[in-house]
């Protein structure tokens, strides 16, 4: 249970207090060569919750996008029902997925954040789960991350089984859009207890 004066989203106040003031927010992770091309690593112990760095980028309509994206590279972040963020030379454009992430995406008023999804060390690859970034059933890419519960394939939310869907919901790591195109499709098993749904 959280006291009045607990932080849900540690560093969130100097991220924003930074921003706000101009100046350049020092990121708690570095872009390095990887067997993908390249990776985000944590350059210091990052705990959960902490946000990690924000998505920037161009924004696209739905229909600009299915223009500019190529099947094979695909950089752009879907980030509301019909807008996504274009391409950046950024951190953020190189975190690379997981289906054992350690990052999760976090949507505050209007700018999406990666967010701690358990203890991460120094060293450690930064990774999210992309399937919980797209909410539009014309994306899918092959799988190479090699955790033990690798899916092979990485499509949209509503793909996810059941009760990896109730993860990340119960961890708070599901963008409002995809709950909202979910419970308007009704293509996903929420409990009546989740408070991500009231």
């Amino acid at each position: 249970m959280l006291q009045q004066n607990d932080d849900p989203y540690p560093g969130i106040a100097l991220l924003l207090a930074k921003k706000t003031q101009g100046k350049k927010v020092e990121l708690p992770v570095q872009v390095i060569p990887s067997r993908f091309g390249k990776a985000v690593i944590a350059t210091r112990a990052i705990m959960a919750g902490e946000l990690i760095l924000q998505f920037r980028g161009r924004l696209y309509d739905i229909d600009t996008y299915k223009k500019k994206v190529k099947s094979h590279k695909n950089y752009f972040l879907q980030v509301d029902r019909s807008l996504f963020l274009g391409p950046t030379r950024s951190p953020d454009n190189y975190v690379n997925h997981s289906c054992e992430p350690n990052g999760g995406l976090i949507k505050l008023k209007r700018n999406l954040y990666l967010k701690a999804l358990r203890p991460i060390e120094q060293g450690e690859e930064v990774t999210f789960d992309y399937s919980t970034s797209m909410s539009e059933d014309f994306w899918e890419m092959d799988c190479c991350c090699g955790a033990p519960t690798c899916r092979g394939r990485i499509r949209d939310f509503r793909h996810l089984p059941v009760e990896l869907q109730q993860k990340y919901l119960q961890l708070n790591a599901v963008p409002s859009f995809i709950l909202e195109n979910l419970l308007n499709s009704q293509n996903v098993i929420l409990s009546s207890d989740d408070p991500s749904i009231h």
